[in-house]
């Protein structure tokens, strides 16, 4: 039996989400797309309804449907973080999509509403918290927390024993050595090697000569 579903978003990244949930079609069916009613521009994408999230209800009832979150990181992620709790409120279930193509740690767990993509590999003792997204090729190793609303691109690399805070942004090819801490609303550039705690809301860089870090911690590599 499939679970309805509904997706938040109508960018690129819920375009790759449906085409990964249609052609696994053994949990869930989709039913429509939800935008905020400002972003809501066309009533179909992927060919399918969409819904502005104000008036969610009217369409789908929390009772009925599962929702995924399926926007990208926009303000360091605070818009998937206030789209998570305004649903948790009304009610709505959050739905989990974690790729049969993923590698997985039997000792893992993952938290609601999370998104981890194929060739994903989560070693054994990771926890994930809700609201996450882990994208294809990331590696997150042994006894390391992700918090909720974090957004790992592609190809990042996070070592053993460490935690990355929440709501937390890392660009493809990001590497966290083991025992770091990456504090709440980092955003980590693509490439930047981090080797010692960094501070809250702050911008680490892989190349000063496109932009600078706002602030950089000791232990970042440039």
């Amino acid at each position: 039996m499939t679970t309805p579903l509904v997706l938040f978003g109508t960018g690129h990244l819920a375009e790759v989400v449906w085409h990964f949930i249609s052609a696994e079609t053994t949990r869930y069916q989709l039913v429509g797309f939800t935008v905020e009613q400002h972003y809501l521009t066309h009533s179909t994408f992927c060919g399918l309804p969409v819904f502005p999230f104000e008036q969610l209800e009217c369409n789908c009832s929390p009772d009925s449907v599962e929702l995924l979150i399926v926007a990208g990181p926009r303000e360091c992620n605070r818009l998937r973080e206030r789209i998570w709790r305004a649903a948790m409120q009304r009610g709505y279930r959050p739905a989990t999509y974690v790729s049969r193509d993923a590698t997985i740690g039997t000792t893992t767990q993952i938290g609601e509403g999370s998104l981890i993509f194929p060739g994903t590999v989560i070693d054994p003792f990771v926890t994930i918290g809700r609201n996450a997204v882990i994208w294809s090729g990331a590696l997150i190793a042994h006894h390391t927390v992700v918090e909720d609303h974090v957004y790992c691109a592609p190809r990042v690399a996070i070592s053993g024993c460490c935690v990355i805070g929440t709501r937390s942004f890392l660009g493809t090819n990001a590497t966290i050595r083991d025992h770091v801490t990456i504090a709440s609303g980092c955003v980590i550039g693509c490439g930047a090697v981090i080797k010692a705690d960094t501070l809250p809301d702050a911008v680490y860089s892989a190349n000063p000569t496109l932009c600078q870090t706002s602030q950089v911690a000791p232990g970042v590599t440039l």
